[in-house]
């Protein structure tokens, strides 16, 4: 099921320009500003006459900076969820920020990409039995791990159905918050068609410059955040 990059321009609904990584990636980004946005703006009614701002609209080239650190052994997608307001209500959106393939670009992560495109996730309102991981973790500031996702219930993961179709298995998704005041900036979200691995296989490259690290153990795994300096 192996992709091109030119591949992945015609299957998603906006014009994107894309650059191959020294790590082995593959980095896509709308090539119009807010373009993506106005994508979204079609699909969704509370969208179209509304006022749409993102929150953080410098972030993106942070975001770039850290995915040009990342490597991984396995076919992986990274992308990254920001928060934006719709007539002052808060959601997150992957609209127009960059995501990237590693170590190859699959057909079934790049539907998952436009998925989640097509995807608008509300936060005022959020209660913890009818949200996902990236809900979750927005909401908790913890990052969460799953090594297949087929674990979940669909209520765990709303998006569940359509991510065993696509061969989704490993899960990471993890908080991005600024050092000065503490706001938190997004999700990343990291998955991959490879079953079962542990976060070591899964990402690696994390320690960089522009950001720094804080870790939360549990019983298995150590997880990591973003934090924004």
């Amino acid at each position: 099921m192996e992709h091109s990059p030119s591949d992945v321009c015609s299957q998603m609904p906006c014009q994107l320009d894309w650059c191959q990584l020294e790590s082995n990636a593959w980095a896509f980004s709308s090539r119009k500003y807010k373009d993506e946005l106005g994508y979204q703006r079609t699909i969704y009614p509370i969208m179209s006459a509304a006022s749409v701002v993102s929150m953080f609209p410098t972030v993106k080239w942070r975001i770039q900076s850290v995915m040009e650190k990342m490597s991984t052994s396995n076919i992986s997608l990274v992308q990254f969820w920001a928060p934006i307001k719709v007539n002052g209500s808060t959601f997150l959106s992957t609209a127009d920020q960059t995501f990237a393939f590693y170590k190859g670009i699959d057909k079934r992560l790049s539907s998952y990409r436009k998925l989640c495109l097509d995807t608008l996730i509300p936060i005022d309102d959020y209660t913890e039995s009818l949200f996902g991981p990236i809900e979750r973790v927005y909401t908790r500031c913890l990052p969460e791990y799953n090594p297949d996702v087929q674990s979940y219930s669909s209520a765990e993961f709303p998006l569940l159905k359509t991510a065993i179709r696509l061969g989704i298995h490993s899960y990471y998704a993890v908080p991005v918050f600024n050092n000065y005041d503490q706001q938190y900036r997004g999700v990343f979200e990291i998955v991959s068609t490879q079953p079962s691995l542990h976060l070591s296989h899964l990402i690696t490259g994390l320690k960089i410059y522009s950001f720094q690290l804080y870790s939360i153990c549990n019983s298995k795994d150590m997880l990591f955040g973003l934090l924004e300096v």
